[in-house]
């Protein structure tokens, strides 16, 4: 809707990017970026503001890449969710690093993370509402993490709102042996899961 770019290497650095919209049309079921669309093997966001834009998946960003990483953005008031991140090239190993985001009053969730390493540290996420389905249903109100290691540092994650997992939804892959969720210092409160399970997570 607002960026669209397909590239090897995509960096974004002081932008702002609001009141954009991604649609569908005859050939695609639902619209992906309403702010941002990035295609790359590697995608850098710093520093931007994203802020009331609106599609069905990533109406913040929609990001499609090996390596994503995130530093200090705003990503608020969007509508389809604040940020998707998803998997470009599961042979070469997908890493998302969310640093010093504030991701807030997001509807259709705050964050979708989609990556063999995903690490956030320091990120505000607050007041988001996850996107629910015909059923009334939707997971991850804060962030919807799916990793096969996935560490968490210091993230404030309150007041946010799913069917279940209001503050973090977050599933591992199944190598048992490989698997790990690492939290450490994080503050859950007064998140609110619907279905009464795991409120916080």
């Amino acid at each position: 809707g607002g960026v669209a770019i397909s590239a090897t290497t995509a960096t974004l650095t002081d932008n702002s990017i609001t009141g954009n919209s991604s649609f569908r049309d005859a050939y695609y079921s639902s619209s992906l970026g309403g702010g941002v669309s990035i295609y790359a093997t590697t995608a850098t966001l710093t520093n931007n503001s994203i802020m009331g834009n609106g599609a069905s998946l990533g109406g913040g960003a929609h990001i499609y890449a090996t390596t994503a990483t995130l530093i200090q953005n705003s990503i608020t008031g969007n509508v389809g969710g604040g940020i998707y991140t998803g998997v470009m090239n599961t042979s070469a190993g997908t890493a998302t690093t969310l640093n010093h985001n504030s991701i807030t009053g997001n509807t259709g969730g705050g964050a979708s993370i989609s990556a063999d390493t995903v690490t956030p540290t320091n990120n505000r996420i607050m007041s988001n509402t996850a996107k629910m389905d015909w059923r009334g249903e939707g997971d991850g109100g804060g962030a919807s993490i799916s990793a096969i290691t996935a560490t968490l540092i210091n993230n404030n994650i309150t007041g946010n709102t799913a069917r279940m997992g209001g503050g973090l939804d977050l599933s591992l892959g199944d190598t048992e042996t490989h698997d790990a969720a690492r939290l450490y210092n994080n503050l859950f409160w007064d998140n609110v899961a619907n279905a009464n399970e795991g409120s916080d997570l």
